[in-house]
């Protein structure tokens, strides 16, 4: 996704900053001089709908409110379009250049278009009303967020317990499917284990999405739509280990590289909304995160796939001197 600047930004580099660090900026009431050091700096933060959602999941109205103010004091770009929606644009035009058949010619879009207007609204909302929280859609939202990360705890203790189980080379070189996908097996025995683990996690994600995980209804709502064909378990699988061009969906990459990651470290409930936030890695210059098992896991990655870029930045919540800090960070993100 383009990052679209307006004209007073064309001169300045761009950043983004997870929840963590809002809450620094937020508990040492340092949101103005921040903005001012960033304005200084030449630095344009932009926030997102990670950073939104988070900030509405804090249950406590003053501090969520606080929180509100602080994001959008400091970000002076606010992005008005889901990482959903762009995620599911991606992979439709994946879908449409590979399995046509599968796409309604006269798909119904209204109720994804209105999802999208809310969205966008939801900025001017809350700076109209910082303590504003929608109360039917919140409690849907909060109950299938409760439901994913708790899945998705589960799951990744099992992968650490398979990491601490057996050795680095063994897991790096062996990704089982059940014996009903022997074929493919075969297509995945060529593969190195980054692109089969990317492949296979994102087409499981989607494939939960489409048939209907309360948790990951943001993508369906976008994707489905345009679907005439919700396709089988084999479909799907062949379709992303043999057709899709994973450049294309660089979002769905990165987060299937972080989920793999992270259960080399203990598993927190704060994982599933840092592979959300590692997907806007990839959008800016400067990326900062205030967990510093997120930012091991993140620079892992860096390092390895994505040495090209700026690597992210380590933000200590702990130090006083939040100036010196962001100094510091930003200098060496």
């Amino acid at each position: 996704m383009r990052i679209r600047r307006s004209s007073a930004a064309w001169s300045t580099a761009t950043a983004y900053f997870d929840s963590n660090v809002y809450g620094y900026i937020q508990r040492t009431g340092t949101a103005r001089k921040v903005r001012s050091f960033l304005n200084a700096a030449h630095v344009r933060v932009w926030a997102s709908d990670a950073n939104l959602f988070e900030a509405l999941r804090i249950d406590d109205e003053i501090e969520r409110v606080a929180r509100m103010k602080v994001i959008r004091g400091v970000a002076a770009e606010k992005l008005t379009v889901q990482r959903a929606y762009v995620e599911a644009r991606q992979l439709l035009a994946e879908i449409r250049r590979c399995r046509p058949q599968w796409l309604s010619p006269n798909p119904d879009l209204r109720t994804a278009a209105r999802f999208r207007r809310e969205f966008a609204r939801a900025w001017t909302t809350l700076r109209e009303d910082p303590a504003y929280r929608p109360a039917t859609a919140y409690g849907k939202y909060s109950r299938t967020v409760r439901h994913g990360v708790g899945a998705a705890m589960a799951q990744q203790k099992q992968m650490r317990g398979f990491k601490l189980r057996t050795d680095q080379v063994k897991q790096h070189n062996q990704l089982q499917l059940t014996p009903a996908f022997d074929d493919l097996q075969a297509v995945i025995d060529q593969m190195s284990f980054d692109e089969a683990w990317c492949r296979t996690s994102a087409a499981f994600t989607w494939l939960q999405a489409l048939n209907g995980d309360p948790s990951l209804r943001d993508l369906a709502d976008y994707l489905v739509p345009y679907l005439t064909h919700i396709a089988t378990t084999i479909e799907w699988l062949t379709f992303w280990l043999t057709e899709i061009d994973l450049r294309t969906v660089p979002y769905s990459q990165i987060a299937s590289r972080v989920a793999w990651a992270q259960p080399s470290r203990p598993v927190t409930a704060g994982n599933t909304g840092d592979v959300e936030h590692a997907t806007y890695f990839l959008d800016y210059d400067h990326f900062l995160t205030g967990d510093r098992d997120f930012h091991r896991t993140l620079k892992g990655i860096t390092d390895t796939y994505y040495a090209d870029r700026k690597p992210p930045a380590f933000v200590d919540v702990r130090n006083p001197d939040v100036i010196e800090e962001f100094r510091t960070t930003i200098g060496a993100s």
